[in-house]
């Protein structure tokens, strides 16, 4: 009985390692099937030839340059390729300089409005550019008054607003309206003739506010003949009303560049000019300009290039300048323009 227990035990031992062997070699086969695409596909690499016969070299085509160009604009080389346009220069020519004129202005009453009385009766020299108009407000409204300057052109050139003053209800005050005359140093507007000013007039107890017209103050250098033309200006755009030419370039010392623009808004809507697309010697390089103008504006503009983006671009000196520009209508998309490519020549 024990012999056969034995035997029993024995068999059944014999049995069950039968069977985790089998159990354990179909495991490994599993394992196996596992991973045999990565296997595969290692296998089929390896035992692929390798063609170690070096491929022909193909001279690229010199009319062809779209592939090397994308190649060197995407390495920020400097390169001297542009738009598919004539590389145009800039003619030369000087700004007058500056000659003191005294300016006088008769006492003149420009608003009168809901008991707002406003006078420009003076002129004043300050440092640089800064000018100033002499001013008498009279606030009998009822209501504590804020003037802001909102537009303000001179001799037709818009110049940017930045004055603005409160006035307390029932009193009259002597002030100066200070303003930079930056149209001089550009075009040598340095007497002007005729200002225009429109204000925005604020009720700070209610809130309420209207605009004036652009009211007119005339000075005693104002010549009614008096014009100002730019033949050297290169006109790359003049259609729908709309005048864009390239003024002058300059170039700081501190490195830093403008492209200087004037801009002439001759149709009945406002428009917006900006920059859509812009290259510095054939590269790349995102150009600052966003001008919003109202029907009759003209101003002079420009366009800031950074010595940092230059940097950037590893552009050490500047050499042609390319760009688009986009005019809108009424801020509607849909009246988008885009100018064709223009180039230029700084060197």
């Amino acid at each position: 009985m024990k012999r056969f227990f034995s035997v029993f035990l024995t068999t059944a031992i014999i049995a069950s390692m039968s069977l985790a062997l089998c159990s354990c070699s179909r495991n490994e086969k599993s394992k196996a099937s596992a991973k045999k695409p990565r296997i595969k596909t290692e296998s089929v690499t390896e035992s692929e030839p390798t063609d170690t016969t070096p491929e022909p070299q193909v001279s690229p085509d010199p009319t062809d340059t779209s592939e090397s160009t994308d190649e060197t604009l995407s390495k920020g080389s400097e390169i001297t390729s542009s738009y598919d346009c004539e590389v145009e220069t800039l003619a030369p020519h000087e700004v007058p300089d500056y000659v003191y004129q005294e300016i006088t202005i008769e006492d003149t009453e420009i608003l009168n409005q809901e008991g707002l009385s406003v006078h420009v009766y003076g002129f004043k020299l300050g440092t640089g550019t800064n000018r100033s108009l002499l001013m008498r407000v009279d606030n009998q409204t009822g209501h504590p008054v804020k003037l802001d300057l909102q537009k303000m052109k001179v001799d037709g050139f818009c110049e940017i607003p930045m004055w603005m003053m409160e006035f307390e209800n029932g009193t009259t005050t002597e002030c100066e309206l200070e303003f930079f005359l930056t149209v001089g140093d550009y075009i040598g507007l340095w007497n002007p003739g005729k200002i225009e000013l429109l204000f925005e007039v604020k009720y700070t107890d209610t809130e309420s506010t209207y605009k004036t017209a652009l009211l007119p103050v005339y000075t005693s250098a104002y010549d009614e003949t008096k014009t100002y033309e730019f033949p050297y200006a290169l006109v790359i755009y003049d259609a729908d009303g709309v005048k864009i030419s390239v003024l002058e370039y300059e170039l700081t010392k501190r490195g830093d560049a403008y492209l200087r623009f004037i801009i002439e808004n001759n149709s009945d809507k406002e428009i917006v000019v900006r920059e859509e697309e812009s290259l510095i010697n054939g590269v790349p390089v995102e150009l600052s300009m966003f001008d919003m103008m109202d029907p009759g504006d003209k101003a002079i503009t420009y366009t800031s290039i950074l010595a940092s983006k230059l940097s950037d671009a590893k552009i050490t000196q500047i050499k042609t300048i390319g760009m688009i520009l986009s005019i809108e209508f009424d801020h509607d998309y849909n009246t988008q323009i885009k100018t064709e490519p223009f180039t230029i020549s700084v060197e």
